[in-house]
């Protein structure tokens, strides 16, 4: 039953992400079937019903006849035979150069049971539909007719030659008996053919009276019960119906384009893809999609209230457990954790920033290195334009602290990335930079690393080695399955282990961040809007103020 409905809430989640497809093809299956049927010709339908007489009536005691149902769809196939269109074609002076151009619109239908035929036929005006219908039934009974007359004169001539043979044959017989030289044999022989002959003479004379009768008496046609009138409505087309139909086409074709669409979209969408991209690693957190990483805004040190920042809360909380296993191993030191990503574009940065800020709130000593050499964006975050960092300390030597730049309350240093270099790869393999991180672990409890994407360079891992931990963000419709997973993989053929993932950019209605907050709909008094703000200011100031003292300092 689980099951059941694991896969009900799969498919259902399916036409969730698709369901503007579905109803693109609904839309457009239902357009096109309303425009091809109002741009077809109209066409009016008449029918006449016709009640057909058995070729040999039958009593059945209540005075009625009966026809076999063989017989019935037989005389349904003659009312549309080209015999009878030939004599219906002639009848109204048409002007179809084939019959069988005038059966393509006729249609002949059994009523069940009965031995009544509905006979129908569709054509562009309504009057000639009706005539051409009430045509065929009435053509149908006298081209029958004609059929049983012609076999009743071919009969009642065959009798009557049968007749006049009998009668030579007689005539003869009774001759050879008046033959005064016949035996008294020969005399009996002669009487017997005589009897014989008088007897076949008398059934042949009551087969020819039966012939007669039936050329006297109602010939075996039919008779039209109902006759065909002029329709006011068309039969043809049907916008109601064919946009129904095309409806459920569309919605067929939709869903099964939705289900296609799906299966080749490799695009990581929720939390159970992202898994099966790590071959099952956690998920440490889910960042809700916010505006606030596209203006460059901190969202933990600007707006520390908002459901952003609890989801940062939540992810440095699990950050610091899985850390605090891994921390017996190597007492006296800090944690050096790498935040990278498959690709650019993923929010790598936000979540090293967001990270390192909530984690310095929570009272740990953080410090934030950018190793993004290539295209460093850490310290624009803070606001901070340091033209010395990681690449020069790197090349020149020299100790890290005159590097460090303090923003927030105090606990949160950032080094950053310096001038970019023209070998990022080569710097980041050197023996210095291990030294200098275990410098760096020495001084605070945690390292934060914001590295280039895995699969674009090789900078991400030359650093590998000197991690305790290591963080992938994938986002949400970005990131692509094969991505992360062959950055996955790369990180385990250089001898990592992929600690964990981030799923960055999840849709804010599925997000669970938003307890205890008011929801954007809901109506705030003025002053909770001024508090927030004013938080926001205070919060801003306070890192502007941070990073101005570094900076007086350092001068």
């Amino acid at each position: 039953m689980d099951q059941d409905l694991i896969r009900l809430q799969d498919h259902l989640a399916v036409l969730r992400r698709r369901w503007r497809l579905v109803v693109v093809c609904l839309i457009l299956a239902i357009g096109a079937s309303l425009a091809l049927s109002l741009s077809q010709t109209k066409m009016y339908q008449g029918t006449a019903s016709l009640l057909l007489q058995p070729e040999q009536p039958v009593d059945t005691g209540g005075g009625g006849a009966v026809m076999e149902p063989e017989e019935v769809a037989t005389q349904a196939d003659v009312i549309a035979s080209v015999q009878v269109a030939e004599r219906v074609v002639d009848e109204l002076n048409l002007d179809a150069e084939e019959p069988q151009d005038l059966l393509d619109d006729i249609s002949v239908t059994v009523v069940e049971d009965k031995r009544v035929v509905e006979v129908s036929a569709l054509e562009p005006r309504p009057q000639l539909a009706a005539d051409i219908a009430n045509a065929f039934a009435e053509q149908y009974i006298e081209y029958r007719e004609e059929e049983a007359l012609e076999a009743a004169e071919a009969e009642e001539e065959r009798y009557t030659e049968a007749i006049e043979d009998v009668q030579d044959d007689l005539r003869r017989v009774r001759r050879q008996m008046d033959d005064d030289g016949v035996s008294g044999d020969e005399l009996d022989a002669l009487q017997q053919q005589e009897s014989s002959l008088i007897f076949q003479q008398s059934q042949i004379a009551a087969q020819l009276s039966a012939a007669q009768a039936v050329q006297a008496g109602p010939l075996p046609g039919g008779e039209v019960l109902l006759r065909a009138e002029p329709s006011r409505q068309p039969a043809e087309p049907k916008p109601i119906q064919a946009g129904v139909l095309g409806g459920v086409i569309g919605l067929l074709i939709g869903v099964g384009l939705a289900y296609v669409r799906d299966r080749l979209d490799d695009a990581i969408r929720d939390e159970q893809r992202l898994r099966s991209a790590v071959s099952g690693r956690p998920i440490l957190g889910s960042i809700p999609a916010s505006g606030d990483e596209s203006t460059g805004r901190v969202a933990t040190l600007l707006a520390p209230q908002s459901p952003l920042s609890e989801a940062y809360r939540t992810l440095n909380t699990n950050v610091r457990f899985l850390l605090a296993a891994e921390r017996e191993h190597r007492p006296g030191r800090g944690d050096v954790l790498l935040v990278t990503s498959a690709g650019p574009g993923e929010g790598k940065t936000s979540v090293a920033t967001n990270l390192a800020v909530a984690a310095s709130r929570v009272g740990l000593r953080v410090i934030l290195v950018d190793a993004d050499l290539r295209r460093p964006a850490a310290a624009d975050k803070f606001g901070l334009d340091v033209p010395v960092g990681l690449s020069d300390l790197l090349a020149d030597g020299g100790p890290p602290n005159p590097h460090l730049h303090e923003v927030g309350l105090g606990r949160l240093r950032v080094l950053a990335a310096g001038s970019i270099p023209p070998n990022p790869a080569e710097l980041l393999a050197s023996p210095r930079i291990a030294g200098l991180l275990a410098e760096l672990a020495d001084q605070a409890d945690l390292v934060v690393v914001d590295s280039a994407p895995v699969l674009r360079v090789a900078d991400s891992l030359e650093l590998i080695d000197a991690m305790d931990l290591i963080l992938l963000v994938a986002r949400r419709k970005v990131s692509r399955i094969h991505s992360v997973s062959a950055a996955a993989d790369r990180i385990r053929q250089v001898g990592g282990t992929l600690s964990g993932c981030v799923f960055n950019g999840v849709d804010t209605k599925a997000s669970s961040y938003g307890y205890g907050y008011p929801s954007r709909t809901e109506s705030k008094p003025r002053t909770s809007r001024r508090q927030r703000r004013r938080q926001e200011r205070q919060a801003a100031e306070e890192a502007r103020i941070g990073a101005g003292l570094d900076r007086g300092s350092s001068g």
